[in-house]
């Protein structure tokens, strides 16, 4: 069956071929749950956060699963849903989901939801997390994603390891990737190849071991503005920031930096922050370059696990920068 008479399951009348690109489509909604982002500055729309089962045992060395103390589930729960309620109240969708583990074995950190994926222009790259530890993260957030209707992009494998912390947007042609204990330099070039589809540069910042990820140590508040850790951040950071054409604020490590997770907010619009509570000279710092704290949280269990606001914040959805009616193009803002 051939030509005008053929049926449209033969390509003849009717057959309509799909001509609309991913991201788009993505960004329509009507196949997929919309996300994606292509700065670390833009209003936040939707946030994955990712509760601890109450049920869990206390390991036997809390050391081992890399806690700092030990936690109460409970009460770090509670934290959660607090704190997806103080997103929520400044606009923020929120999805708090359980954990999806294959086999009964805890998965204490799926907690830090932002180590798990990065959110692209054209879909979720799901990480493989550094650690023994976290291994089987992985599929429960697919689990979860798949539940969401969220497109996934691809998933990090092979003796790659990548965790979503270690990816920031310097701008939407350009990926920052820090590299060390958490991302190796196979997922470094995993992720070369698959931005690259995207017409986006990766970076490399190869990271001091006092920290855990990239996050760690820089923040990007607003579309001029970036905060780093000065006294541990490698030269190399503080210069692609300023070629990018970006205020470099730089902090001491103050202990409420450097022990007390001050540096570990959420940004949720241009210079408008998420903070943890009680953290009077990050509020001022923060005050002195513009930004403005619209929520505080209190989140001590949470920081007995190793991680902050930040880290337990997967992002989903921002405002994308580049338009939609860009992919493939060159970004020139």
């Amino acid at each position: 069956m051939t030509g005008v008479d053929a049926p449209a399951a033969y390509h003849g009348s009717g057959f309509r071929p799909r001509a609309d690109h991913h991201a788009r489509e993505i960004e329509d909604g009507e196949h997929w749950t919309p996300v994606g982002a292509d700065t670390e500055w833009r209003p936040l729309r939707h946030a994955l956060l990712i509760k601890p089962d109450v049920s869990w045992p206390d390991p036997a060395d809390w050391n081992a699963i890399q806690y700092l103390e030990p936690v109460d589930f409970r009460r770090l729960a509670a934290e959660i849903d607090a704190y997806a309620d103080g997103l929520r109240a400044v606009g923020v969708r929120v999805t708090v989901a359980a954990p999806r583990p294959r086999t009964t074995r805890p998965l204490y950190n799926v907690v830090f939801a932002r180590d798990q994926l990065l959110a692209t222009p054209e879909g979720v790259v799901v990480a493989r997390m550094g650690s023994e530890p976290r291994a089987g993260e992985e599929l429960s957030v697919l689990r979860i994603l798949a539940e969401l209707g969220a497109p996934v992009l691809r998933a990090i494998s092979g003796d790659a390891v990548f965790e979503g912390a270690d990816g920031l947007w310097l701008r939407p042609d350009r990926l920052l990737v820090g590299t060390g204990n958490r991302t190796n330099r196979s997922g470094l070039e995993i992720l070369r190849r698959t931005m690259a589809e995207q017409a986006v540069e990766v970076y490399e910042v190869p990271l001091p071991s006092s920290v855990q990820h990239l996050l760690g140590m820089v923040q990007f508040v607003g579309a001029h503005d970036v905060v780093v850790r000065a006294e541990i951040c490698p030269p190399v950071l503080p210069q692609l920031l300023r070629q990018a054409g970006l205020t470099v604020h730089r902090w001491p490590e103050h202990p409420e930096v450097s022990r007390g997770q001050g540096m570990n907010f959420v940004v949720v619009d241009h210079m408008r922050v998420v903070m943890l509570a009680d953290r009077p000279w990050v509020r001022r710092a923060l005050a002195d370059i513009g930004v403005e704290v619209v929520h505080e949280v209190h989140a001590d269990e949470l920081l007995k696990a190793a991680g902050g606001l930040a880290c337990a914040t997967a992002v989903l959805r921002r405002d994308r920068l580049r338009s939609e009616n860009d992919q493939g193009g060159t970004f020139n803002g």
